[in-house]
């Protein structure tokens, strides 16, 4: 075999070989003889090369190593002139995998006799970063460690994955005859993410680094000293908003630890520097905290606040960031147990520390409301406790708004879903307060490889990932800032054209009423301490709505029918009875539809139990409620036969709103087979049985006077027994609804449940028919309110009492609104549901109650109109500062990289005043992360200010470069 360049790089004239080589990395790689192979990688010793040879004529893996290619350090790639040492046999990973290197180290020493380059720098300034620090046997190349920190942040790769995949590299036969190098990459590359933290921001790689130090800020926020406005102390106290800091507060329990032996001599390399607060404070305050017991709640028992079950060492993480979902520096925690209230205040303590001289905080959590409650007590023991930290040397909080976010919120009791809203809270614009959460549904994948780490290499690597998502969305604020402003301007147009057209039915003199009553709830709501008698002015105040029982009590004194007295037990009891049976019919008829072999027993019970109560209600009817219906039939001249109610409401569609007005139903008479075809009616489960059993119940018709035609119900003879039926029916309607609700919720709960906890076939299926048969309850339940709601109409009920009855459809049946899109939580543009509380206003004032109803609800309305027009202007206001901070803030850092590249310079650090001033890798705002984290040197804070500028001059003319 003939080599094409021996004559050239050798010159021997002899061209014939039994081997040749080729590079599988290089270009256009001819077959070149040995030596010619090893001549062209002196400076490349790490291709990839393959050998064929007479005895197999075939490509095979082969090795520069072998060919006796060796790595010289410090001098250009020679040898060193003063080398006394044999050269060492190391691994070296790089990106085409593990390969053997032959490494000649620099023995050049001072005029003391010490070494004037170590070696681990040797291999530094090569390109390879050691595996450890005082002789080194394997390095990785800095390429391959930038690429594996890159696909961690993007892709949550871990170290054992990576070091699989280089081993499979280097051989995908047998890889475990490759190098096992996955402790020294781990330990490597953690090293390696901690250097390129601290060389971007310009600090010396040591312990104890100034708390929150390697932390990327939030340019949008405020930063004292470095983008807030110039007189921004001189503010009048209703735009101390524009100074605030936005914050929010969350736990996340996918980021928890194992309960496994640690590595005591284990620490966090960015101990207390970056996003977590400092580790060894916080183990100090825990000390002196003792034994400690959940704080009582006047809302609701949440999981979060320990009453649910956690585990592992560490259950959790809890941190702290602002509205533009950048997360703050020190303000992260470890939990043991819920997110109890001792670790949130050292979080927030520790994490506020820059912003404790600002004039407002607005502090967003999802249980603020029980947070608060004690907040100022704790911190008292919190300041006795922790004296002499330096993480957290200020503890005293400006005045703080507390709110609740948008998705939680509807979790709260009534109370707290109006003091706590974002909607009414007077200087928070726009904001939903759930931040948090969209940070935490990035990081969630991290906790399957974090909870294996030990302590200190967690918090590394989740700091890490805090940074990255930092960068990335300080890259994108500006266009983003831009696009909400403009989104605000047009919000706040609209909202203005409706106040407008709401004032402009309304009195002034009732419209200068309403303000003053705003602004002094407005000045009430902000302090927790004014919300125990605070009134809810943005909802109509609704009449308390009675179950059934509570009108079979009123009905029984007489507090009822206005204008008689006690009403005739006879009658009350016929009629309660027999709307009990009409659902009791209901229930029976499902069972027997779904009569399954091993239910038999009970389905028979239950038949023979309806029917007793039927035989013994019929009874009843005899005596106290036939005589009346039967006189008004007659004397009416009313044919009609007693009909039952069908639930057409199910049909999409179908609507009865109109009193009066009956759907399209086949007449059923007692005693008489209804028809198979109910062409309003949804089709019928094509598995169900109808047996004998069935058709038997089905053919019995309670009687009621609902079941009659109009003209018999017109009868004078029914008028009580109308009454009494209607109000029955009112408080029918109500449990129906209640339990409608409760349902709902309760079946949400089974879903997230089975969706977060439930693992394997078995508990699966369990679960899942758990929450079939609760959807089966919410569809009873339904079933039960439309019947009420029918009869209602059919009993000729006022429409303005038909306001709180209505349509029931499907698509109501759900959860908040916020449930229904995870991408727009809280989106407050949504309508919600309105068996959650909406209603419609009355468009045309009434006589008597509906005037009442109506000016109450006017006034609401514009309470809401108002308070969302408020909320916008904010929003453009906070929008606009926001750009001019964003603005200041790179102006800043540019000017700030300059001077340290000019003392660089000063000092003959040549390399370090080249980093100050230059832009890795020529960062763009659609590069991916890692290959733009370099955000503090001065030329990319000159292109990101010069970028912002640039978008924000047309929205702001008056922006001052």
């Amino acid at each position: 075999m003939v080599c094409p360049t021996c004559p050239t790089l050798t010159g021997v004239a002899q061209r014939t070989h039994d081997e040749l080589y080729r590079c599988e990395e290089c270009y256009s790689s001819p077959a070149v003889c040995a030596s010619c192979i090893a001549a062209n990688h002196v400076h490349m010793p790490f291709h990839r090369i393959v050998r064929w040879s007479v005895q197999a004529p075939y490509w095979t893996a082969a090795s520069l190593y072998d060919l006796k290619v060796r790595v010289c350090l410090g001098h250009g790639g020679g040898l060193c002139p003063t080398i006394t040492r044999p050269a060492r046999k190391m691994t070296i990973g790089v990106e085409s995998g593990f390969q053997d290197a032959t490494v000649v180290f620099c023995e050049c020493v001072d005029a003391h006799g010490k070494r004037l380059i170590p070696e681990p720098i040797q291999l530094i300034h090569y390109g390879l970063f050691p595996a450890s620090w005082e002789q080194p046997k394997s390095a990785f190349s800095i390429r391959l460690l930038r690429a594996f920190h890159l696909l961690a942040l993007q892709s949550q790769t871990t170290a054992r994955d990576f070091a699989i995949y280089l081993k499979r590299l280097t051989d995908n036969i047998v890889p475990s005859e490759a190098p096992d190098r996955y402790r020294e990459l781990s330990t490597a590359n953690r090293e390696f993410v901690f250097l390129r933290a601290v060389r971007r921001a310009g600090l010396e790689p040591k312990r104890g680094l100034p708390a929150g130090s390697l932390a990327v800020l939030c340019p949008a926020c405020p930063q004292i000293g470095i983008n807030m406005a110039p007189d921004w102390r001189d503010r009048p106290a209703h735009l101390h908003f524009l100074d605030a800091l936005f914050y929010g507060i969350d736990g996340n329990f996918h980021q928890n630890q194992k309960v496994k032996p640690l590595d005591p001599n284990d620490f966090a390399l960015t101990l207390g520097a970056a996003y977590f607060a400092n580790a060894e404070d916080f183990t100090e305050y825990q000390k002196t905290l003792g034994p400690l017991e959940p704080e009582p709640t006047t809302c609701h028992k949440f999981a979060a606040m320990g009453l649910g079950g956690y585990w592992n060492n560490i259950s959790g993480t809890l941190g702290v960031s602002c509205r533009h979902l950048v997360v703050l520096p020190g303000g992260g925690v470890d939990l043991q147990k819920g997110e109890r209230f001792v670790n949130v205040d050292f979080a927030v303590v520790s994490g506020l520390q820059r912003w404790m001289d600002l004039p407002l905080h607005i502090s967003g959590y999802d249980i603020n409301c029980q947070y608060r409650i004690n907040f100022e007590k704790r911190l008292a023991v919190l300041e006795e406790t922790t004296k002499g930290m330096a993480s957290i040397a200020n503890k005293k909080f400006p005045p703080t708004i507390a709110c609740v976010g948008k998705f939680h919120l509807p979790a709260h009791k009534p109370p707290c879903q109006y003091k706590f809203s974002y909607a009414y809270t007077p200087g928070v614009g726009r904001t939903d307060g759930e931040g948090p959460e969209r940070i935490w549904a990035i990081l969630n994948p991290l906790g399957s490889s974090t909870r294996e780490m030990t302590s200190g290499h967690r918090h590394d690597r989740i700091n890490d990932h805090h940074s990255d998502m930092n960068v990335r969305r300080v890259h994108n604020l500006a266009d983003e800032l831009v696009k909400k402003y403009h989104a605000a301007k047009s919000g706040f147009g609209r909202a203005s054209d409706e106040v407008k057209r709401t004032e402009s039915q309304v009195k002034p003199e009732e419209i200068a009423a309403w303000k003053v009553e705003e602004e002094d709830w407005l000045a009430k709501v902000v302090d927790i301490k004014n919300h125990k008698d605070l009134h809810n002015p943005y909802e109509v105040p609704e009449k308390k709505a009675l179950t059934q029982q509570e009108v079979i009590s009123m009905l029984r004194t007489g507090e009822m029918i206005a204008g008689t007295g006690p009403v005739e037990a006879g009658v009350l009891g016929t009629i309660g009875e027999g709307i009990e049976l009409q659902h009791a019919q209901f229930l029976l008829l499902k069972l027997l539809e779904d009569d399954f072999e091993g239910e038999k027993r009970r389905t028979e019970e239950a038949r023979e139990a309806f029917l007793r109560r039927v035989d013994a209600w019929q009874e009843m009817y005899r005596l106290n409620l036939a005589p009346l219906i039967n006189v008004a039939a007659m004397e009416a001249g009313d044919t009609d036969k007693p009909v039952t109610f069908e639930d057409t409401a199910e049909v999409e569609g179908a609507d009865d709103d109109e009193p009066g007005k009956v759907a399209d139903k086949t007449p059923v008479v007692a005693g008489v087979k209804r028809p198979a075809s109910r062409p309003l009616v949804p089709k019928p489960n094509t598995n169900a049985t109808r047996g004998p059993a069935w058709h038997e119940i089905d053919e019995i018709v309670i009687d009621l006077p609902t079941s009659r035609g109009p003209k018999t119900r017109a009868h004078a003879i029914l008028k009580e027994a109308i009454q009494i039926e209607l109000e029955l029916r009112k408080g029918e309607a109500n449990d129906a609804l209640d339990d409608v609700r409760t349902q709902i919720i309760t079946n949400y709960g089974w879903k997230r449940q089975k969706k977060t906890t439930v693992k394997g076939v078995a508990r699966g299926t369990k679960a899942n028919r758990a929450i079939r048969l609760k959807q089966q309850a919410i569809d009873r339940a339904a079933h039960r309110y439309r019947r009420a709601r029918h009869c209602l109409i059919q009993l000729g009920i006022e429409k303005k009492d038909l306001e709180a009855y209505r349509t029931l459809a499907r698509k109501d049946l759900v959860a908040f609104n916020v449930f229904q899109s995870s991408d727009q939580l809280g989106d407050s543009k949504k309508e919600a549901s309105w068996i959650w509380g909406s209603y419609r206003f009355v468009d045309k004032m009434t006589e008597g109650p509906a005037q009442a109803f109506c000016v109450a609800a006017s006034k609401v309305r514009w309470f809401r109109e108002h308070a969302s027009m408020r909320r916008w202007h904010e929003e453009l206001l906070l929008l606009a500062e926001e750009m001019a901070r964003l603005v200041r803030y790179f102006k800043h850092y540019r000017a700030t990289w300059e001077k340290k590249a000019g003392t660089h310079d000063g000092r003959g650090e040549r390399g370090m005043a080249a980093y100050a001033r230059r832009c890795v890798r020529e960062i763009s705002f659609d590069l991916p992360a890692g290959l733009t984290a370099d955000i503090r040197q001065a030329h990319c804070c000159d292109r990101l200010y010069e970028r912002s500028f640039a978008l924000f001059r047309p929205v702001l003319p008056n922006l001052q470069a």
